[in-house]
């Protein structure tokens, strides 16, 4: 217990740390502005909507993507092609074993851009040669795979709604995720490999991007006093595709001053008299930020 403290305030639990305050619930007040609809929604529902924001994160070039590349350029009478492989980062659920199927959503998004952005499909093969694996063969094949990872992401959707034994629910969705590791790294990077290793092209392993380090963020309220919450986008969304009540949303609250941020996030802001201010963030520097009341 030296590392953490925990108590009770206003039935809300907290736990504090050298870093930051976590507000595991919070139930004294509403923290949203937003209405509540809490009809159940059904697992195809709420993996159209993961789909549609992993699409979203992937045309915004979002800071938590690590973006796969298929670089192919002519060398001298052959083509040097150059694989960096793709991921993505922590996305901030705490525990929530919902990260899974956003991340690998997000991980199936960014490799089909990559695929359909690379110049691969537009190479054309010699015609004498019988080995070479055809343009369409390469695309039906790597769109099979990504379609195949999709259905396993939708499993693992149903697993979440369905399953309430949470032990089961965890090896389930470890299965499923190295299921779909193993489609997107094994197979489809293979994939890539032999078509380009049919048409004997150099292959060379490039290195991505480095990861995105946080940004230290000085943050103030206008006027002073206020408390300012916050949640990653991704996981606001979650509880949007979930229709969770708004007074059970885990919100993080900024107790560390500056404050490590990076990518879009929900928050917050509680003035002493009340006054509530939620609205959308996206920090893509170092500036300081400030959540004014008016």
């Amino acid at each position: 217990m030296s590392r953490f403290l925990f108590f009770l305030f206003c039935g809300a639990l907290f736990y504090t740390s050298n870093q930051s305050m976590r507000v595991v619930g919070f139930h004294c007040e509403q923290p949203s502005q937003s209405g509540g609809n809490f009809k159940r929604v059904t697992p195809e529902e709420i993996w159209k909507g993961i789909k549609a924001a992993a699409q979203e994160e992937v045309r915004q070039s979002s800071p938590l993507i690590i973006y796969p590349e298929f670089n192919a350029k002519p060398k001298g009478s052959s083509v040097e092609l150059t694989i960096i492989k793709g991921s993505v980062d922590n996305l901030d659920f705490g525990n929530d074993p919902y990260e899974l199927p956003f991340r690998k959503q997000m991980l199936i998004e960014a490799l089909r851009q990559a695929l359909l952005d690379s110049r691969l499909s537009q190479s054309q093969a010699p015609v004498d040669s019988v080995k070479v694996m055809t343009v369409s063969e390469f695309e039906r094949s790597w769109r099979e795979h990504l379609e195949q990872a999709e259905n396993l992401v939708k499993e693992a959707v149903v697993q979440l709604e369905s399953e309430a034994d949470r032990e089961k629910l965890n090896a389930k969705l470890s299965a499923l995720g190295n299921t779909i590791d193993e489609i997107l790294y094994t197979k489809i990077y293979g994939l890539v490999e032999s078509f380009a290793e049919s048409r004997q092209y150099s292959i060379l392993s490039g290195r991505g991007a480095d990861r995105m380090k946080k940004f230290s963020v000085s943050v103030s309220t206008v006027p002073e006093g206020a408390r300012v919450f916050i949640m990653t986008d991704l996981l606001y969304r979650k509880q949007l595709l979930k229709k969770t009540d708004p007074s059970q949303w885990p919100w993080i609250e900024i107790v560390q001053n500056p404050y490590e941020l990076l990518g879009k996030y929900r928050y917050l802001t509680v003035w002493p008299d009340g006054k509530k201010v939620e609205d959308s963030l996206n920090v893509a520097n170092g500036s300081p930020i400030t959540f004014r009341k008016d």
